[in-house]
């Protein structure tokens, strides 16, 4: 009887341990597309309020949506790269068709941090707001 309820209560636990995992992985995602920005950068103006005071700025803006403006300086399929030390992702299903290295392009993304070794802010779930030519 005894073994019987050890085992009942490894499977518990196990039981409760599965459902909240199982719950954790499957919350929905944030749409950064339709959050409201805390503030709006040109990339230049991004990276050197990261160089300035990086722990502020990571308190200030990491996991926050911004909008950026610049001009792309590389792109490579889900990720891009913008004059002035930006780089990010693009959301899924979100790259703007037309868009050539050299273009203008308003973006909302949420920024993760500030990379020190190549100083440069990165970018995440990017969603184009403007493409100007």
């Amino acid at each position: 009887m005894r073994k019987w309820m050890k085992w009942a209560a490894v499977v518990a636990v196990f039981s409760v341990a599965g459902a909240y995992a199982w719950g954790e992985l499957n919350k929905p995602h944030r749409n950064i597309s339709s959050e409201q920005p805390v503030a709006k950068f040109v990339p230049a103006d991004l990276l050197a309020v990261f160089e300035a005071d990086p722990t502020a700025a990571q308190a200030l803006y990491a996991n926050q949506a911004v909008v950026v403006f610049g001009v792309i300086s590389s792109l490579d399929g889900p990720s891009f790269s913008m004059e002035g030390g930006v780089v990010g992702n693009w959301s899924q299903g979100a790259v703007p068709q037309g868009v050539k290295v050299g273009n203008l392009l308003k973006i909302q993304a949420r920024v993760l941090a500030y990379d020190d070794l190549f100083s440069e802010v990165r970018l995440d779930q990017a969603y184009p707001l403007v493409n100007s030519k």
